[in-house]
């Protein structure tokens, strides 16, 4: 399977004509942001027609192999793009050997009828240019949920894996933030941070890493070399060619999502008014005056940070409630390891009384204690209950410590 750049990846336009779905890109008013990349995993069955469809996206993409680019598939008067070759869901997950591509859509298939041991079995990826041009992912969804049901499938259900939000500010500079942050007035708990700068200029730079993160950059230098692009952004974004210009980019990925109780698209557009507000005011923010750390009192906004929580609440509304946040969420493998280490270390430390003990002392010890406690269950019981629970119901039926998990991610802890 070949590798995917996610952003790249996503952003690809294969331009096919009129179709009937997808809005005209004039129709979308000026706004000041909206949904960037967004990727959505879905479960879906494919029916009985899976083998026919299955059969189809072979042989097109034997064609577009040999044509080493997109290759043409009409499913119910709707034309789609075939790439030469898939890949993996997030990198390490399900193999999605068949890729369809429409107006900015790309839509990842993996080679069954229907969603195997819990997983989802389609990736979807909405690039920057059709949410701009049709309004952000109010619009494009439907257009989603379309264009599954012309190739035959029935969605059953959908988790949002990463979502950017943006604010764009026109004849606002990058040096404009940079300037109040390097004097001080920075609020955030994120330690991880990258700056970048182009002959002595600076284009932009990036706090946090993993689930949640945020990006101001110069959004004319980064689209001057698309032109489609740049004419998206004056007609939905700024309405001229301003001289300088600033977006401020917030990508939230699944497990922040879920620790908020948010999994679909349908909850995320229910409770995006929120999340701006969190990400904008709590999570990372910039102070009227120099942060005094001695001072235990809110510090108020700084009046350029305000135009940005009103560039974010101007679209995303100000609703600040989030449902119910559940003791649960979906996790993988890694997460699981890093409670069971986690409960290992407790259970060295009481079993030994606290003693100190080097590395090979604790990893013997626990190592003892480990392997007679697995001899004394039944494993083959305990591997069909768990089975059981996630054909059943699912890996976000999976406790997992959320609130603790993506503090120590805030604080970035070395």
């Amino acid at each position: 399977m070949g590798d995917v750049n996610e952003k790249d990846e996503a952003a690809q336009e294969p331009g096919w004509g009129k179709d009937g779905i997808t809005p005209h890109p004039n129709s979308n008013p000026l706004r000041s942001g909206g949904e960037d990349t967004t990727y959505v995993s879905l479960w879906v069955d494919w029916g009985p027609d899976w083998a026919s469809l299955k059969r189809q996206l072979e042989i097109r993409r034997e064609r577009a192999q040999e044509l080493a680019g997109l290759s043409e598939l009409v499913r119910n008067e709707v034309v789609f793009g075939i790439r030469p070759s898939g890949y993996r869901m997030g990198g390490k997950g399900v193999s999605l050997p068949f890729v369809v591509e429409h107006q900015g859509i790309s839509i990842g298939i993996a080679d069954t009828q229907v969603p195997m041991s819990g997983q989802a079995n389609v990736d979807v990826r909405i690039g920057s240019l059709p949410l701009m041009e049709w309004g952000g992912l109010d619009v494009a969804w439907p257009v989603v949920r379309e264009l599954i049901l012309r190739l035959g499938g029935q969605m059953l259900r959908n988790q949002v894996r990463r979502m950017d939000m943006c604010g764009d500010m026109a004849g606002v500079g990058v040096e404009d933030f940079e300037k109040l942050i390097s004097s001080g007035h920075l609020i955030t708990r994120v330690r991880k941070q990258s700056w970048h700068k182009d002959s002595g200029r600076w284009e932009g730079f990036k706090y946090g890493k993993n689930s949640i993160s945020i990006r101001i950059y110069d959004k004319i230098a980064e689209s001057k070399c698309n032109t489609r692009k740049l004419a998206a952004l004056i007609c939905h974004r700024w309405g001229e060619l301003p001289s300088k210009a600033t977006r401020i980019e917030c990508q939230v990925r699944g497990p922040y999502l879920l620790a908020w109780g948010i999994v679909s698209v349908e909850a995320y557009v229910k409770y995006r008014g929120g999340i701006a507000q969190y990400l904008t005011q709590k999570w990372w923010r910039i102070s009227d005056c120099p942060v005094d750390r001695t001072n235990t009192s809110r510090a108020k906004l700084h009046p350029l940070w305000c135009k940005v929580v009103d560039a974010f609440s101007a679209w995303t509304g100000t609703e600040a409630t989030f449902p119910a946040v559940r003791s649960s969420g979906r996790c993988d493998g890694a997460i699981l390891l890093r409670q069971a280490v986690g409960c290992i270390g407790s259970m060295v430390v009481v079993e030994s009384d606290g003693r100190a003990m080097t590395d090979n002392e604790f990893i013997k010890f626990a190592a003892t204690r480990f392997h007679k406690m697995l001899r004394s269950i039944d494993i083959q019981k305990l591997l069909r209950e768990k089975r059981k629970r996630w054909m059943a119901d699912g890996p976000s039926e999976y406790s997992t410590d959320w609130q603790r998990i993506l503090r120590e991610e805030e604080d970035d802890a070395a």
